[in-house]
């Protein structure tokens, strides 16, 4: 496939998931904005009151701005990488449905409307369709909307430096020092990565059911899964399938484990996100067993989605 081919197929699936891929993530970040212009004057002409767990209670910005500047360094980097992934939480929620119902509508709206037909007559292989229309859904989804986070959380940064600067505070100091924003960016963005290689067979089985479900494909998707893992409790008593997929959709790899992400009080918080070993960890889940054999059955259901598509009529 060469580079115009390509190009072609993604404007086209650009195009018809604009919805999707573009609109819903640009109104949702839009109301974000608003509501951090809003903010931001509430905070410049009014009274804020904070009242802390131990009791502590802190009045108004100034007092607010000497006490960031007193905790820890990395309390402090806590306090606002936390911040700054709260506030694009709504645009990331939507990920995981951009991607479920794009994969499951790539290859069935095709076949619902009979467009297949055309699109079998132009000269682009099934594998090619097929691999266009998962990375339309898993790289280039995705790669907008984390434009759209990224665009917010410059924002938030920007405001949140010019509130420090009106204060007489040092912005590098409070804010970006701590925030490190580029390389929790960079993070935030191969761990996306990283999750969607874990998923695959996940995917894979998105596509397959895509290409194969006759009609309602979310419900073929969610139904013989499930039928599968009862069958297992039923015969076996155990419950491997089911956690095997719990696993995989989470992004569970072999590196959960691990004492480094887990906060104090057992939780997976911040420090999921604030981690600097990405390259340990694409390491750490690329050398295991179930890692390989997770690729290999989605490589057989990414070649079933194009058997399906090939011998459509």
């Amino acid at each position: 496939m060469n580079t115009q081919t390509a190009k072609a197929l993604m404007t086209r699936e650009f195009i018809d998931n604009r919805m999707a891929f573009f609109t819903i993530p640009a109104i949702i970040s839009a109301i974000l904005l608003a509501a951090l212009v809003a903010f931001s004057i509430s905070v410049q002409f009014g009274d804020q009151t904070i009242q802390f767990e131990d009791g502590e209670r802190i009045e108004g910005l100034g007092m607010l701005l000497d006490h960031l500047g007193d905790v820890e360094v990395e309390h402090r980097r806590e306090i606002i990488t936390g911040g700054m992934f709260a506030f694009v939480m709504p645009v990331i929620l939507i990920l995981p449905f951009i991607i479920l119902f794009s994969l499951l509508s790539s290859l069935y709206d095709d076949r619902r409307n009979r467009s297949i037909l055309f699109w079998k007559s132009m000269p682009v292989s099934d594998a090619t369709e097929v691999a266009s229309k998962f990375t339309a859904s898993v790289v280039m989804a995705p790669a907008i909307l984390i434009g759209f986070a990224l665009v917010l959380q410059v924002a938030y940064l920007f405001v949140a430096s010019i509130i420090v600067i009106a204060h007489g505070g040092s912005p590098w100091a409070l804010i970006l020092g701590p925030a490190q924003p580029v390389s929790t960016w960079f993070f935030a963005i191969g761990q996306y990565f990283l999750w969607a290689l874990w998923a695959l067979p996940v995917l894979g089985w998105l596509m397959i059911v895509s290409a194969a479900a006759p009609k309602a494909p979310l419900l073929f998707a969610l139904v013989v899964p499930f039928v599968v893992a009862l069958l297992e409790e039923l015969a076996f008593d155990t419950n491997h399938f089911f956690f095997w997929i719990v696993n995989r959709v989470g992004g569970f790899h072999a590196k959960i484990g691990d004492p480094s992400i887990w906060d104090k009080e057992g939780d997976i918080g911040v420090n999921l996100v604030l981690a600097h070993d990405l390259a340990t960890r694409f390491g750490d889940t690329l050398v295991t067993a179930d890692f390989w054999f997770g690729t290999l059955i989605a490589a057989g259901l990414f070649w079933g989605a194009i058997q399906l598509r090939r011998f459509y009529r």
